[in-house]
């Protein structure tokens, strides 16, 4: 039996750009050690990316290109022969950005099948002085360089954030068009260590197999198609288990009893179940960690025995007192009623959108004789968006920023602020779902909606 084919790809920089944290994210795993400070990478280090039965990639961790100086004027004097690199020795402790520069540029002699030069996109390549001498270092090792610019992230800042994509789009095009003096250079994808976009990893995956040594492509392409494969059906999962949270939530029924608050709270508590197991299943499917579980934390003394809505003033405080997110309890509001109040609040997710919807105040609660109590349409409709929101924020945590903290909701508002978009489309989902008996359509269409969604934002 062959042994798998070995493929390596090496990631460079200047020091202090982010390869370990870039190296976290890409490999979705706490490696190396990651500090803001010059150098903290001494060594090189080889990290299995993907694998089949075919091939094996590893990714290269390097150290960071400190005063490379002294090394290209060497390279010159050598007519631009390298290999008296390999036994050229630096003394680690007195010249430490010259070493590391050395054993960077050792590895990428020796073995790199691809390099990717990483660079900060906030700066301008024109005015930083390094990328020039170090792109001109590179030019001497004839190897294809695959540039990733990091730190282009999205803004959570809505008064901002087109302003602020105007800039990270012009940051892109500058180093596009420093690049293009380098025959080298093989293709510039903008990715952001801290805030990656699925559809920017998947094309930096498809650009293995087009840059990659000529005789390794073939390996490489193979290796590259199963792991899409798998994130596909990775991302599958993830639909189907929130296919079966918005499913349980539609189907809830609560028998009306004269313990209101029991009601309501036995609700809310299976729901929250389903949440959580939800939520689980995003953090092993997309090999995350997050801070802060499921806890649902209630507070309905404005609900006890009342007979009339509460002000949206009382429901925004109640709503700040929870740490889950949203409400909506009802009876079938087709066959009319006295409302008695209500409240909301879904998952507790640790906070996930308490400020938008204290605003907005809780959904009411329903209830005419023996009716069981349902969830409103409005309600499974922000469900839904929610439900989304919390996926699109998981698939842009990139691994070197860490565990998530759901209780920290900027970042789950920002991504339902962007489903706001689709929210009739949605709307037209629920309505199929409540009152069709066709279930399977509607199951297609959640499944269409929800697939989409790495591929739009």
């Amino acid at each position: 039996m062959s042994q798998p084919q070995e493929i390596y790809i090496s990631l460079i920089s200047h020091t202090n750009v982010g390869k370990t944290s870039m190296t976290r994210t890409l490999l979705r795993k706490d490696v190396g050690e990651v500090r803001d400070e010059p150098h903290v990478t001494t060594k090189n280090e080889a990290y299995l990316f993907l694998e089949s039965a075919d091939a094996r990639l590893f990714l290269w961790d390097t150290p960071g290109f400190g005063d490379i100086r002294k090394v290209l004027e060497r390279v010159k004097r050598e007519g631009g022969a390298t290999a008296w690199l390999r036994h050229h020795l630096v003394d680690r402790l007195t010249q430490r950005a010259l070493f590391c520069s050395v054993e960077a540029l050792k590895h990428i002699r020796a073995d790199a099948d691809l390099v990717i030069y990483l660079v900060n996109g906030a700066e301008n390549p024109e005015f930083a002085g390094y990328p020039h001498l170090e792109m001109e270092l590179l030019s001497y090792f004839k190897k294809d360089v695959l540039i990733v610019v990091n730190q282009v992230s999205h803004d959570l800042d809505s008064d901002t954030k087109s302003e602020n994509r105007l800039y990270r789009d012009k940051w892109v095009q500058n180093w596009k068009t420093f690049m293009q003096r380098f025959p080298f250079v093989v293709d510039v994808i903008p990715l952001d260590a801290h805030h990656p976009i699925p559809k920017m990893e998947r094309k930096l995956l498809e650009s293995f197999s087009s840059y990659v040594k000529e005789e390794k492509r073939a390996a490489c392409r193979s290796l590259v198609r199963e792991t899409l494969e798998q994130q596909r059906y990775e991302q599958q999962h993830c639909t189907e288990a929130a296919w079966r949270v918005l499913t349980f939530a539609c189907h809830q029924a609560q028998p009306p009893s004269e313990d209101e608050k029991g009601d309501f709270e036995k609700m809310q508590r299976d729901l929250s179940q389903q949440m959580s197991v939800f939520t689980q299943t995003l953090m092993k499917t997309c090999r995350m960690s997050m801070a802060d579980q499921a806890v649902l934390k209630t507070e309905l003394a404005d609900l006890e025995n009342r007979q009339n809505l509460i002000s949206e003033k009382k429901a925004g405080l109640w709503s700040g007192l929870l740490t889950g997110a949203i409400s909506g309890l009802t009876a079938d509001i087709m066959s009319g009623g006295l409302s008695f109040g209500g409240g909301a609040l879904l998952g507790g997710l640790s906070g996930w959108l308490a400020a938008y919807y204290g605003s907005k105040g809780v959904n009411q609660l329903f209830k005419q004789g023996k009716k069981d109590l349902k969830w409103s349409n409005a309600f499974l409709v922000e469900l839904t968006m929610s439900l989304s929101a919390l996926y699109l924020r998981v698939l842009h945590h990139g691994r070197a920023r860490g565990v998530i903290y759901f209780s920290e909701q900027k970042e789950t508002e920002y991504w339902f602020s962007k489903l706001l978009a689709r929210k009739d489309e949605i709307s037209e989902l629920i309505d199929s779902m409540v009152y069709s008996t066709d279930c399977e359509e509607s199951r297609r269409r959640f499944e269409s909606l929800f697939r989409d969604l790495p591929n739009i934002f």
